[in-house]
């Protein structure tokens, strides 16, 4: 259902900006 893809899309939305988040923290 769409609300089940607007789930998943913002579990992976999180999980991506938490990845760069970790990058950014670790080159600064």
């Amino acid at each position: 259902t769409t609300k089940d893809f607007k789930v998943i899309r913002l579990g992976t939305s999180i999980r991506v900006s938490k990845q760069s988040f970790d990058d950014w923290f670790a080159a600064v």
